[in-house]
């Protein structure tokens, strides 16, 4: 299992547009995907429902997990994702 901590740098945060464009790329993955605000608090990465219930803001701090098959892949393309503010205009 690979761990990675992140900051939301996009305006609204992890808002229904930035979630759906997390789960679409976690969806491309055969492993299994999870995000929280903490390693206590993780959900389904791969569940936009669950995403958006996280509520994190701009500034905070999120954690991204992935185990299986292409995890490494996968850490890294949403690390690019979360670090370019989900693609979003600033």
């Amino acid at each position: 299992m690979l761990t990675t901590q992140l900051t939301i740098v996009n305006q609204r945060g992890l808002h229904g547009r930035a979630s759906m464009k997390f789960v679409e790329l976690a969806r491309r993955f055969p492993c299994e995907i999870q995000a929280g605000t903490s390693l206590e608090q993780l959900v389904d990465g791969k569940n936009i429902l669950s995403l958006m219930l996280l509520a994190a803001a701009k500034g905070q701090q999120i954690v991204i997990t992935a185990k299986g098959e292409a995890q490494q892949e996968a850490i890294t393309a949403l690390t690019e994702l979360v670090e370019a503010g989900f693609y979003e205009e600033q």
